[in-house]
């Protein structure tokens, strides 16, 4: 590509390139987009010429160190989850146009205020899940931000998220969560839709404070055998997950009755989906409203049909969830599949590197011997015309001379194949 041609493209797609440097787009002046993805990047650089840059993806590289960024000030979208960044610094100092980075997967111990605040005005979306964090400040800073994913670290406390009013989804699932701070970190959320409290240990729903907004509630995998307080604290609950709890008869779900707006329910893993023989239909006659049971529409809920799978139509809140799940899957299948193709070249090398060394023991063991090689005997019981005739012994033990009616060349199948039979012939024991 010449260096005008250069000038005039806005995307870049270096995905899976095996990449372990970004070098040579200086030309590319006007790029806006770039993805380096899945390569074997281990620090960001070569990027000073692209100031133009709005999409930066380099996620699921080896990157250590958060650097490189500081003429990016166009930037809006920072993805670079699964890598092996420790901590943010100021590698976000110029990005003041940023509205969303991804950071999970890394293995940040803590975030602070400093390595926030220059991102407050734009910044919606932001994930450190599945990190190592033990304490997260200065999303107060923040006021913008719409969408904000804490899941699978080491959080005590929930942060401080007083001025995150806008505040719209919030995942703190896999936390060893102090349950008496729930209550006024989660309070000041008035615009909550979607609350995401799957296995931080409770036994009771009186640590949740009153949202009247949310309308989306993951609480799977903790220990709840009840659940009546909900119909006060989340009037307008749409969708709920309950499953892996002890919930243990129908009763326990029975007071959701009044959920006028409540349409799908998750049970599976409750002790009532194991004693009842039909436990969705038991769930239906207390729960009407309900058009989704575990997956299954209720009105495919009859005696003599099976149950098959339905998803519910999509809603704005459970979008975004969604799609970052799948993400997620996708890549996490991709490095899968890179590292078996690393180790299956690994292992076609060692093989060769054997085979071509058993070659070399022969080839030295039989001039020791005073006996020319396999190849050498074959080349001079050649006729000198160019015309190979080769012995192949047949099955039964005789020998039939197989003449070859095209000219012999040493790139052509037929004559590969010949040379391999006629090798084989000569030394048979070395074939086993």
């Amino acid at each position: 590509m010449v260096e005008h041609q250069k000038a005039k493209v806005h995307e870049l797609d270096l995905h899976r390139k095996r990449l372990s440097r970004i070098e040579g787009l200086d030309k590319f002046k006007h790029l806006h987009s770039l993805d380096a993805s899945c390569n074997k990047l281990t620090k960001i650089q070569g990027l000073e010429q692209n100031k133009e840059l709005r999409e930066l993806k380099l996620y699921g590289n080896e990157i250590t160190v958060m650097e490189g960024l500081d003429k990016l000030s166009d930037l809006c979208v920072l993805l670079l989850q699964h890598n092996k960044i420790a901590s943010i610094g100021t590698g976000l100092s110029n990005l003041k146009k940023l509205k969303q980075l991804r950071l999970d997967h890394n293995h940040l111990t803590s975030v602070s205020h400093s390595d926030l605040v220059s991102c407050g005005n734009h910044m919606t979306h932001l994930d450190l899940s599945h990190n190592l964090l033990t304490s997260v400040q200065g999303l107060g800073s923040l006021g913008n931000l719409e969408e904000l994913y804490l899941a699978g670290n080491k959080l005590t406390c929930p942060p401080d998220l007083a001025r995150c009013r806008k505040l719209t989804e919030l995942n703190l699932s896999d936390n060893p969560l102090t349950l008496g701070s729930l209550s006024s970190s989660l309070k000041p959320l008035n615009q909550l839709k979607v609350l995401c409290l799957d296995r931080i240990a409770l036994c009771d729903l009186s640590p949740l404070p009153k949202l009247v907004s949310l309308d989306t509630l993951h609480l799977s995998g903790n220990s709840l055998d009840t659940l009546a307080p909900l119909v006060k604290l989340y009037p307008s609950l749409e969708v709920l997950d309950v499953g892996d709890n002890c919930l243990a008869t129908v009763e326990a779900v029975g007071g959701l009755q009044q959920l006028a707006s409540l349409s799908e329910i998750m049970l599976e893993g409750n002790s009532l989906c194991q004693h009842l023989n039909d436990y969705r239909k038991d769930v239906h006659s207390v729960l009407q409203r309900l058009e989704m049971i575990d997956g299954v529409a209720v009105s495919l809920l009859t005696p003599t049909l099976p149950h098959p799978l339905q998803m519910r139509p999509l809603t704005p809140s459970s979008i975004g969830p969604t799609l970052r799940q799948m993400e997620r899957h996708f890549l996490e299948a991709e490095l899968q599949l890179q590292g078996l193709e690393g180790e299956m070249t690994a292992r076609f090398d060692l093989t060769r590197a054997k085979m071509e060394a058993t070659m070399r023991e022969n080839e030295v063991r039989l001039r020791n011997d005073g006996v020319a090689s396999p190849k050498k005997r074959y080349e001079n019981e050649q006729p000198p015309n160019g015309n190979r005739a080769l012995d192949v012994p047949t099955s039964e033990g005789d020998s039939d001379v197989v003449q070859s009616s095209r000219p012999s060349t040493r790139c052509g199948s037929r004559a590969k194949l010949s040379e391999a039979l006629a090798l084989a012939a000569l030394y048979p024991d070395h074939m086993t």
